[in-house]
């Protein structure tokens, strides 16, 4: 029996490491009302309108938190796992 987090841990590693058939760890922006923009990873979008992400804390971005957003706050980003983690890491030097 796996320990608890495998799962979790097994998902991330392989999104780091630029596994196309990974559906989770994808980089995504949350768009506030006011137009705020956040860099989180979607874990699961749960089919009802509903999202779970990863919000990474500077400057470790695997130290984080896991909230449930609306779906309808999220904007893909067209970048790699590990292109985001880096510029996180680099405390968001080279984003834009």
């Amino acid at each position: 029996m796996p320990f608890p987090g495998y799962r979790a841990i097994k998902l991330m590693t392989r999104s780091v490491a630029g596994s196309d058939d990974v559906e989770t760890f994808k980089p995504v922006l949350i768009v506030s009302p006011g137009g705020q923009k956040e860099i989180t990873y979607l874990i699961e979008d749960h089919g009802d309108g509903n999202a779970t992400v990863m919000m990474p804390r500077l400057p470790t971005p695997m130290g984080s938190s896991v909230k449930i957003v609306p779906s309808a706050q999220l904007q893909i980003l067209p970048a790699r796992p590990t292109d985001v983690t880096r510029v996180l890491g680099d405390c968001g030097l080279g984003l834009l």
